[in-house]
């Protein structure tokens, strides 16, 4: 069983590495007038999923998962819920991923690549994990600058 640390309820959007392409190849077929200076969420309205949602998600696809929710989690008051349509509107963007899609084919993925728990739980894959790591060998700080 997995837990998470965090409180189920954040919102979080979701976006797949294809429709991040096509995001790019719609931004370089725009003029200039329309992106120069411009800065546009990469997504869709209907893509702000919540942790607990994901998590579902996951646990649907991948077989005997169980998600246990850590019961003194800190609640994340942080939002991350935002907003795509100035992407849709002022683009014609709209992604054509869903959330089972983009984790089926991740799934599908690490059982390709023969991805084992040691290794799925390794630095790699977990941003703080790594950061600690860096501090450890000296290589940044704990201000994360270069030594």
């Amino acid at each position: 069983p997995r837990s998470t640390r965090k409180e189920s309820s954040a919102a979080s959007d979701v976006y797949k590495r294809q429709d991040m392409a096509n995001a790019f190849i719609t931004t370089l077929k725009s003029s200039e007038q329309k992106i120069a200076g411009q800065t546009f969420n990469v997504g869709g309205n209907e893509d702000n999923y919540t942790v607990r949602e994901i998590a579902d998600t996951v646990e649907s696809i991948v077989p005997n998962s169980k998600i246990v929710y850590a019961q003194n989690a800190n609640k994340d008051f942080r939002s991350y819920k935002v907003s795509f349509d100035k992407i849709q509107n002022e683009l014609g963007f709209k992604p054509k991923r869903k959330l089972y899609e983009g984790i089926m084919e991740m799934y599908k993925k690490f059982l390709e690549l023969k991805i084992t728990e040691k290794e799925f739980l390794d630095k790699k894959f977990y941003r703080l994990k790594y950061i600690n790591w860096l501090i450890e060998q000296k290589t940044i700080n704990s201000e994360l600058k270069i030594i």
